[in-house]
């Protein structure tokens, strides 16, 4: 509460000109630093573009003789967010590994089933805080079925950390341009409107 305090008082009786530019100086980097701050240390403030289930395909195993196997399989991570999904599994396999433990499983049977070739999901999981890891055996369909809609398989795979981490970089130096624009334009603008009256 102190700190909205803080800004009232502030921007309190300033004019638009000193409003914009304690917005661009010290509002606006203060806010991004705070986001990127509460990012690394995994606060719920942190901005995120994850889906709520991450894909990675499985396709060769390794077994103790060294030589490769080919083997299909999916992976699966499941963020603890409201959502609900099918995702198609060929292959006829029936089975799913997770990292859930036995008693949290059965609280969850409902929630976490495989059924014609597919994974139902529905999070987030009863007594779960985090993600969950799944592993199921089989081909990866090209589709996954989501309440209204149907999304494709490749919007949901696991993305590079370093792709993520660019676009963060490009997205903070937009704000910062806006904000300097806006700090530097605005009173120009006024000037010229005060000018030609």
């Amino acid at each position: 509460m102190s700190e909205v305090s803080f800004l009232v008082e502030l921007l309190k009786e300033r004019s638009h000109h000193e409003i914009a530019k304690i917005s661009a100086y010290l509002l606006a980097p203060g806010l991004v630093l705070v986001l990127t701050i509460s990012g690394i240390h995994g606060r719920p403030l942190a901005l995120g573009l994850e889906r709520p289930v991450t894909i990675s395909e499985l396709r060769t195993e390794l077994a103790e003789t060294g030589l490769p196997i080919s083997k299909k399989g999916v992976a699966l991570i499941l963020e603890p967010v409201e959502s609900e999904y099918r995702i198609q599994v060929g292959g006829g396999s029936s089975r799913i590994w997770s990292s859930l433990d036995e008693p949290t499983l059965r609280a969850n049977a409902n929630r976490l089933t495989m059924s014609q070739g597919g994974l139902n999901g529905k999070t987030p999981f009863l007594g779960v805080n985090g993600p969950v890891t799944v592993v199921i055996e089989g081909d990866l369909g090209k589709n996954i079925q989501v309440p209204g809609g149907v999304e494709r398989v490749d919007d949901w795979r696991l993305p590079s950390r370093r792709s993520l981490s660019m676009l963060s970089s490009v997205l903070l130096a937009c704000v910062f341009a806006f904000g300097m624009s806006l700090a530097t334009g605005l009173p120009a603008a006024r000037r010229n409107k005060d000018t030609a009256s």
